[in-house]
C-alpha cells in the first residue's frame, strides 16, 4: 500500500502492513530488487487516497493511498 511517509502499520485483526512512500518505493526497486543504477524508477509524488470498503474495515486508523509508478531497465 502507499503512504505519504513509509511506515509499518498493524490492522485491528493483527495483520502487519508495510506502507511505501514514493521515496521508499524507488529505493526498493533501484538497489534492492535490481542493482542500483540498472533501472529507472518513476513514482508520482501525488498519491490518490483509497476510500474504505468492506475489505478495509480492519484498517480503521490507517490511511492508504495508490502509488502510480513504473520501472524500466536501463
Amino acid at each position: 500500500m502507499g503512504c505519504l511517509v513509509k511506515d509499518i502499520k498493524q490492522t485491528i485483526d493483527g495483520i502487519t502492513l508495510y506502507g511505501h512512500s514514493p521515496e521508499s518505493w524507488e529505493q526498493l526497486w533501484d538497489g534492492q530488487v535490481f542493482y542500483q543504477g540498472k533501472v529507472k524508477v518513476e513514482v508520482s509524488e501525488s498519491l490518490q487516497r483509497i476510500e474504505r470498503s468492506n475489505i478495509l474495515k480492519a484498517m480503521d486508523d490507517i490511511n492508504t493511498f495508490v502509488l502510480a509508478w513504473s520501472v524500466t531497465r536501463v
